[in-house]
Formats: C-alpha cells, structure tokens, sequence
C-alpha cells in the first residue's frame, strides 16, 4: 500500500513564523497591512521568535507519528487511496482553522524582516562581533566556510558591492568582486540559514533537500545541511526561486508573497518575495495549500501543475496529489479546476468546490468565482449540495431581477449556482444530484441514541413495532456533513445507521420491524450507500473496526431479502413496480462493495424483472395503475444501477424505462413545478408517521437528473429545473 502524506505531522514540522508573509521588495510600491482584529494587534506586539526559535508550533497542533510506514514506489493508485487522499483533504481544513488569519501572519512578518532589512542596508552600522576570516580560500578560488557547531544559525546577504556573512553571532563583510563563489559547508540538518538578496541584479534561488544556492550571472552562494533555510528577495526585478521536493511525501504552503515546502526528511524552506517561483514535488503523496493576496488573483489546478497569478508573483507547483486553494486574504479571487485523465467526481456547495478523481483530489475554498471543466472525455459527475439555492432560474433573471436573491441552474453544457456573493460553473460534467445541506426536514429531531420517527416511540415504549426504514435517512445526513464538511451532521448520520445495525439479527433480518422485507430492503439501499460514501470521503471515524462491522451487516440483510423475498412476494413486492429497482440497485451495490458474485446475479435478476413490468402505455404499475410520485422513484433507482454496470443491454434496457415515461411524467408537471396526482393510484396513502403521501420532489429530481444523463433528452433537465424551483423543502 502507499504511504499517504501525514498533514498532521506536516503542521508539527512547520514552524509558526514560517507560514508568515513578509513585505514586498523594497522597489515595489509599499503594500498595505489589514490587520483587522484585536489578536492580529497583540500579536504585532508580542516578541517576535529568534531565528534560532523557528522550528516552534502552535502548542495544540499535535504529533503524529508515521515513521512505521512504508512506501511502495510504482504502483497504480487504488480506490483506498483515493479515500485518504481526500481524508487528507478533511484533516487540513480542520488544523488549517486552528491557525493564525493571513492578516496576523503577514503583519508579523512584514515586522520581522522589515527590521533585518533595516538592520542589514546601513552597511557601516551592523551589530556582532567582526572576525577577519570566517573561512579559507580553496584552490578553485572559491571561498568556503566550515559549519561546527550541532546546532548552527548563519545568515547571508547579497549586496550589490559588498555582501555579508554571519555565522553564530560572529560577521564577516566580502567586496562582491573578491570572490566568485561562497560555500557553507557541514551542516548537520539541525542548522538554519537566512539567505536576504539585496543585489540589483537578478538572482536564481535553488532549494534541495541537502543543499542551496542563490546565483546571479556573476557570483553563487551555496550552502549544505541546512535543514531550515529562509530566501528573502529585497533586490533585483525579476528574481526565481526553485524549490525541489524529494521521492516521498511532502508539503508546500504557496501564497504571491511566501511560499514554504516541508519535506518528508524534515528540511524545511521558505522563500519569500520572488517574482516568480517553482515548485517541484517530484514522487510520494504530496500536500499543498494555495493561498491568495491582499489584490484579485487567480489560481488554476490542472491535472499536472497549479498556479498562482497575482500583481505580486506568479507561483506553479508540479506533481501534488491533494491540493486546497483558500481566499481569505481579500480582493476578487478566481478558481479554476480541470479533471484528470479518469473518473472525476466534483463536489459543489456554497462554501467550497471540491474535485476528487483516483490520483487527485482538488478543493477551492472562499473563491468569489468557481470555474471547474471536465474536457478528457472520462464520465465526469458533479453533486451539487444545496443550501441558499433555493430556486432554479437563469443567472440573467437574477441580475435583471434583484428580489431573486440565489440560484440554481442545470442546462446541457453546463450547471451554475450562484447568489450576490458567491458564483460556481461547472461544464462538461453530469449532474447526478442535488443534496440537502440540511435534510432535517426528512428527519426530524433523532433520539440521543440515533432512533428516528416512530422509532424513538418504540425505544421508549410507546409501541411494540418499529420501522428499520425510518433508519435510512442516515444515509441523507452521512451525505450532507461530509459534502460540506460537517462532522457533527456525519456523525449524527453514522449514529442514525448504527442504531439499526444494533438491533439486526444473526440471520440479517429485523425481527421487531414492521414490514419486514421491504423495510429492510431500504434500509439495506441506505446502509450501502453510507459505505460507500464514508469509503469515497474516508471519514477518520469510519476505522476498519467499523467497516468490517458495517459490511457484515449489510451483506447479512442482503442474503436475507434473497432468501425471504419470495415468502411475501404476493403481497410486498408484485404490486409495487419501484420496489423490483429498489433491490436492484441495493444489491447490485451490495455485489460492489463485497465483490459477491451471487449478489450480482440476484441484482440482475431484479433489475430483469422490473424492466418486463413496463407497460406499452410506459407505466410501471403501482397497485395497478400509474402513480408519478412512485414511477419517479424507481427511476430514481434504475439510474443508480445504470451507473454501476458496465452491461451494454442493462444499459439499453434502463434507456427504455427512461423513454417510455418521460411524456407520462411531463403531462403531469406544468412550467411552475406543481404536480397533478389526481389520477395516481397511491395518492391517498399515509406513510409511516400517519401523515398523507406528498411527491417525492427530491427523488424526483435525482430521477429526472438520470434521465438526462442516460437519454440526452434535454426535456429532463426542465422537468428537474421547475421542480427545483418549487420544491422549498430543499432551501
């Protein structure tokens, strides 16, 4: 297996002061410090660390320890690592909160280095104790410097006539014409180094793990066994700096003004005020958070390299595996995210856009403008989670219209979401869903234990039977909290999905529950589904102990409905067309997940059956007759079986369910979204709370979102447009 990045031990490797920005160069226009609260003003007056106390962190970013992995060079990426990566994802946004704003960190370093800078220029006025020689000349007329001490804090500036070398408090000046090259030599990797250009020319910073080198057309510093060196650019117009990372896993905070890699040996390097810089993260699971500047920028994630453009600098890093992008520094920011070469899922809601694909995984953060492109012809699919858009127009009505404050829009080429602060388009993609940030209205309030609806009735003994179905809207909130990052909504679900496991049986089934097969028919659907999104996110809480637990179960009820279908066929599953779709896709995923070969035939098996239940009128009888809140939903679940085969004629077969009823559906869906039941056969049904039956808008469009993808039938999109627009429960 691959070894994964540890970002907790990245953030234990990083020292404070080294995520801080500094100020801009000396020729360039002054830049404005914002600093906007009270910690940021108590921080520019606290005692700012010694060069020697870098290596210090925030006391409750915590250790980790990875030393016992190994990595496996050269081979594929597996769908596990595609999980971590993304679990990786999850973990930086909840340490990354934990630290200082951007304004804090800058107005600290702008303090610091302003005061080197100041104390380095007056040239005749520089503190320590001179010596006469630091070093000896070698024979290749280079001048070296020997390193002794364990733990050694050296310092180098470049001037234009005169450069300057300290070493442990004692300072040598250097005519700029005296030497060609000036070598560092004996680092133990404990040292640390300050390298400051103020030279007129420009200058070529190089970083390797073992070594460095700052570089103009006439003269090269070079310094070895460094492990914390710190390049500042103060001089020149158009300086570089590139920063090579190392086989294993490493990790680089980018920003127009800094940008700091930690490698995965423990060596650490921070350049700061470069025009232009090059990251390259070479072999391992790399991490990288881009962050923004004070002006309007633009970052861009391809499938091979980043981007930072700004008024500042122009910033790429190569090769990085997982990759955030926050703006939170101020100005107009934009975002641009483009697939891989495999399968792209992409993830949208308010607060963040998050791309996950087998080698990658992207996520922009804060952006005022997301743009994200599928364009290598893999099957790309975006979520959408909704949470303000509660209304589906175009973005033109909007700005005509200021009273329409949000919205959502999916056409052929492309979907948007927006509001007067935040827009996101994504083209080139599928839509396959569109989730509740917040699908407590399914819900309800669940007990302390996880029970939900009736069930809490029955654990506290209200009533002797339960519904293990009820327990199948944990799905809905696993699926929420980890789209948009809410733990405590995932683990709420977790617990939901729990509480039905708890009271299963050795034979899989539900002794206590009502409707037995059916209800655990669902309840089966939504715990696959809970797997496969906890896999898909890789949820910290969701170890192996729990998946193991989990799978058992749910392969358990699977063998179970199989062998006790038939028993109550008659009156549980004949009559009711959705329910042969219902087991379909339940199982089929069951099959996946548990790489059962009898779970895939049955699964076939279902889906047979209900495709020959459609009628020549298109109807898939529910009670004997047409019911469009039901027809809908076993649509809904013969689209997530057409995207778990790679079967040609179950394909095709689904293809015809889909073309069959799109004129039944339209016939009864008018331009505002409302609905005619008047002539469905299950209109008058209550479900299990003793509430009447409503249309199930939210499956609806789910449905109606595979119909398009499976058809091309661009009429499937208005249907899924109007009912969005009218269905307030998702707002």
């Amino acid at each position: 297996m691959r070894v994964l990045f540890d970002f907790h031990r990245f953030l234990d490797r990083i020292s404070a002061p080294n995520r801080k920005r500094n100020s801009r160069k000396a020729k360039r226009k002054t830049r404005v410090l914002r600093v906007q609260s009270m910690e940021a003003r108590q921080l520019l007056a606290a005692d700012l660390p010694s060069l020697a106390d870098q290596d210090s962190i925030p006391a409750e970013v915590s250790y980790v320890d990875t030393s016992s992995l190994e990595t496996e060079k050269g081979k594929d990426t597996t769908d596990k690592f595609e999980n971590a990566l993304l679990k990786r994802s999850r973990v930086a946004n909840d340490k990354l909160s934990q630290l200082p704003s951007v304004q804090e960190l800058e107005g600290a370093w702008k303090t610091q280095v302003q005061a080197s800078v100041e104390t380095a220029l007056p040239l005749s006025d520089v503190s320590g104790e001179a010596a006469a020689s630091l070093g000896v000349v070698n024979a290749d007329g280079s001048y070296v410097v020997q390193v002794t001490q364990a733990s050694d804090n050296a310092e180098f500036i470049m001037g234009t006539e005169e450069h300057i070398l300290r070493l442990n408090g004692t300072e040598e000046r250097i005519s700029a014409t005296q030497y060609t090259t000036i070598r560092l030599e004996g680092g133990d990797g404990n040292d640390s180094l300050r390298v400051v250009d103020l030279a007129d020319t420009d200058q070529v910073f190089k970083s390797w793990s073992e070594s460095i080198e700052l570089s103009s057309a006439q003269f090269t510093f070079q310094a070895f066994g460094f492990g914390n060196v710190r390049a500042e650019s103060v001089g020149g117009l158009n300086d570089r700096a590139f920063l090579y990372g190392t086989e294993a896993s490493d990790a680089i905070i980018a920003s127009p003004t800094e940008t700091q890699m930690t490698r995965d040996d423990g060596t650490n390097v921070t350049v700061n005020s470069f025009d232009r810089i090059y990251v390259y993260a070479y072999g391992g699971e790399d991490f990288a958070v881009l962050q923004d500047g004070i002006g309007d920028d633009s970052i861009v994630m391809k499938n091979t390299h980043s981007t930072i453009d700004s008024a500042e600098s122009y910033v790429i890093v190569h090769d990085v595996e997982v990759q955030q992008a926050w703006a939170t520094a101020g100005g107009y920011d934009k975002v641009y995210q483009y697939d891989t070469f495999d399968s792209d899922l992409l993830v949208v809601s308010e607060e963040r856009v998050r791309m996950i694909s087998p080698s990658r995984v992207t996520e922009a953060v804060g952006f005022e403008r997301n743009y994200s492109y599928s364009t290598n012809g893999k099957n790309d699919y975006v979520r959408v989670y909704d949470s303000v858009f509660d209304e589906a127009f175009s973005y033109e009505t909007m700005m005509a219209d200021t009273s329409k404050k949000n919205g959502f829009e999916a056409t052929e080429t492309f979907v948007r979401l927006f509001s007067g602060s935040f827009y996101s388009r994504a083209e080139g993609f599928v839509v396959t869903d569109v989730l509740e940030v917040n699908p407590r209205y399914l819900i309800g309030e669940t007990s302390e234990t996880g029970a939900v609806g009736v069930n809490a009735d029955w654990e506290n003994g209200l009533t002797d039977t339960y519904y293990i179905e009820m327990q199948r809207y944990g799905a809905e909130l696993i699926m929420a909290g980890l789209g948009i990052a809410n733990d405590a909504m995932t683990d709420e679900g977790i617990s939901v999905i729990q509480w039905g496991l708890d009271l299963q049986s050795s034979d899989g089934s539900f002794p206590y529950s009502g409707d037995k097969v059916h209800s655990t028919s669902l309840f089966q659907h939504a715990v696959g589904i809970s797997i496969e999104e906890l896999d898909r996110f890789n949820y910290l809480p969701f170890d192996v102990s729990m998946r193991e637990s989990w799978m058992g179960g749910l392969s358990a009820m699977t063998d179970w409905i199989i062998n006790n279908d038939d028993a109550t066929r008659v009156s549980d599953l004949d009559p009711f067309s959705h329910r042969f779709f219902l087991r379909a896709a339940g199982i089929k995923r069951a099959a996946l997940l548990a790489n059962n070969q009898v779970f895939h035939a049955e699964a076939d098996q279902y889906l047979a059956e209900g495709v020959a239940r459609l009628s020549a009128e298109g109807i898939l009888a529910e009670r004997g007759g047409f019911d469009i809140s039901y027809q809908a939903l076993g649509l809904k679940y013969a689209g997530e079986f057409f995207r778990m085969t790679d079967d040609a004629a179950q394909q095709e077969s689904i293809r015809t369910l889909f073309e069959a009823s799109l004129s039944l559906i339209m016939a009864r869906i008018n331009a505002n979204g409302i609905v005619d039941m008047s002539d469905s056969t299950r209109s008058t049904e209550d479900g299990r709370d003793g509430t009447a039956k409503t249309f199930d808008y939210r499956n609806a469009i789910r449905a109606f979102l595979s119909g398009y993808e499976i058809t091309g039938n661009a009429e499937w999109l208005t249907l899924a447009n109007v009912c969005f627009q009218h269905d307030k429960t998702l707002a």
